[in-house]
């Protein structure tokens, strides 16, 4: 067993990488990785039965953080696939494109979803695929925001002000 905990995951890293890029949803993307993640997990299996650990300390190293960080990534990929398709059924988003861009983007910024290691195309691809609106060109329709007069936030302003007059309301 030569692969070191490190070079795994950048592997994964990498492969995530490379069909977030060609995957049309985020279906295709899940469906696509767990299969990946199967087959490297096998491949890795192969490679233990063929040669064995080194020593104790990798035998312990891989059972302890290797299998189980590769057998979490395909149970995130299986229920990514579950998830979206399932609960979005039926929520449409009903504002502007231009507000749900400035969203994503907010969210991105904030690193709000997934400690800030998730990108733009994932979240807006997560976003359109569950809110069933395609978003086009979503780095031009940015650019543009950054150069509106007035407010550079105008729909997260509008939030702000609802929430606030929101919890004034005598509930």
């Amino acid at each position: 067993m030569v692969s070191s905990l490190n070079h795994i995951i950048s592997e994964i890293q990498r492969k995530e990488k490379a069909i977030s890029l060609t995957s049309p949803n985020e279906i295709d993307e899940a469906y696509q990785m767990t299969i990946y993640l199967k087959e490297y997990l096998w491949s890795i299996r192969e490679d233990v039965t063929k040669q064995g650990f080194k020593n104790y300390w990798e035998e312990i190293n891989f059972f302890r953080n290797i299998k189980p960080y590769i057998l979490q990534k395909i149970n995130d990929d299986e229920m990514a696939d579950f998830s979206v398709r399932d609960i979005s059924d039926g929520i449409l988003w009903t504002d502007t494109k231009n507000a749900l861009i400035e969203l994503i983007y907010a969210l991105y910024a904030n690193s709000s979803l997934s400690n800030g290691k998730i990108g733009i195309r994932k979240i807006s691809l997560t976003l359109e695929r569950m809110f069933q609106i395609s978003l086009g060109d979503l780095h031009h329709s940015f650019h543009r925001m950054k150069y509106r007069a007035g407010s550079r936030t105008t729909f997260l302003d509008q939030l702000k002000s609802s929430l606030e007059e929101y919890m004034d309301k005598d509930l």
